[in-house]
């Protein structure tokens, strides 16, 4: 029995104990057990995580998250850093920026939602299915580079109050039913 988990988390399979291979008393069993999908990894720590967030969560400031290929329904909330750089592995690896997608059709509001964040990069992602794909509010400095915002309900990329020197570079917004790829309020200088 094949044991292949669809999405990150840990999953528990059956373990199985036999006695069908035993010799002088030894027994012999094998165990499917336990499997764990990493979404992402932080290079601050070291160590891969379950979830997107959960490798935002663990840093501080001027450190990487490399999220891996997948779909991953989540919401990523960056608040009070600086220098996080949130990329797509695959991206990374060769430009291709369809196969690292936060899908928010089950979720609202934003895919990545930044507050008080400056010189944060978000390179190589899909992101559909939010109300909006990025949300920038009291933010600065940060770099959009290279995504692609698909059928989110209200704009690709907001940039709100405080949001300042913000530059959304080579991004593709699509399909966006609010009609708005990128949309401005009180925000300058982007």
């Amino acid at each position: 029995m094949a044991f292949t988990p669809a999405s990150a988390g840990v999953f528990t399979n059956t373990v199985t104990l036999s006695n069908n291979s035993r010799s002088n008393g030894v027994f012999t069993f094998q165990v499917i057990g336990t499997a764990v999908i990493a979404a992402a990894s932080n290079s601050l720590t070291g160590l891969e995580y379950t979830s997107i967030q959960a490798a935002v969560d663990a840093g501080t400031n001027n450190y990487s998250v490399l999220v891996y290929p997948g779909v991953w329904h989540e919401q990523v909330f960056v608040t009070n850093r600086s220098g996080l750089s949130l990329i797509a592995k695959v991206w990374l690896g060769g430009g291709d920026n369809t196969t690292t997608v936060l899908d928010g059709s089950a979720l609202s509001n934003a895919g990545i939602y930044a507050d008080q964040t400056t010189n944060l990069l978000v390179a190589g992602f899909t992101i559909t299915g939010y109300t909006n794909g990025l949300y920038f509010i009291n933010s600065r400095s940060n770099v959009v580079n290279q995504n692609r915002f698909l059928t989110n309900l209200a704009t690709g990329v907001t940039l709100w109050t405080g949001a300042h020197w913000n530059a959304i570079v080579s991004n593709v917004a699509w399909g966006t039913n609010g009609g708005t790829a990128i949309y401005l309020d009180g925000a300058s200088s982007n």
